[in-house]
């Protein structure tokens, strides 16, 4: 299976990093013109990606896998996932995060920073109505130029969906 990404830039602790430091910085990312944020010390990298290899018979918002560095990965849109459109968008990364199954690569449309957001910034039970499930959903982040939704992606995908892409991947 041949697939060509090219290796945007890499998130990684050091060990002589502190993990405290990293624990409240978010990568930042754009969906259909909204800004989500993501716990940093999930993400492992940012590719941008020209080919995933499609897998017949998934759901709407799994497209496929990727060869990194000779481990497969499977990958969502989040677009998909959080019902938005699934039109795909030239110039489009893939994270790569870190999950409890693994690593699970994840489309979006831009990469905006990374940011440092306290935790008391950070409102965690908005009264809001959203078609992003509630698992998926830390809370909004209060950041001087507006507001970013914060998201954990390493729940965006089920153990339903995890059977049929293990079973699909063999």
């Amino acid at each position: 299976m041949s697939q060509s990404s090219e290796q945007v830039n890499v998130f990684s602790i050091s060990e002589d990093e502190e993990v405290d430091e990293n624990k409240m910085k978010y990568l930042v990312f754009w969906l259909q013109g909204e800004r989500y944020g993501a716990p940093l010390l999930t993400v492992k990298e940012v590719l941008r990606t020209s080919e995933i290899k499609k897998v017949p018979y998934m759901v709407d918002h799994f497209k496929g896998v990727i060869n990194l560095r000779g481990q497969i990965v499977s990958v969502i849109d989040l677009r998909a996932r959080f019902g938005l459109s699934s039109e795909i968008i030239s110039g489009t990364y893939i994270l790569v995060f870190e999950t409890n199954n693994g690593l699970l690569g994840a489309i979006v449309d831009e990469i905006d920073s990374v940011i440092k957001i306290e935790d008391e910034d950070v409102d965690t039970n908005p009264l809001i109505e959203t078609k992003v499930p509630i698992d998926f959903f830390i809370g909004v982040g209060k950041l001087s130029n507006g507001l970013v939704n914060m998201v954990d992606i390493s729940k965006c995908i089920s153990e339903d969906d995890l059977r049929l892409i293990k079973k699909a991947n063999g």
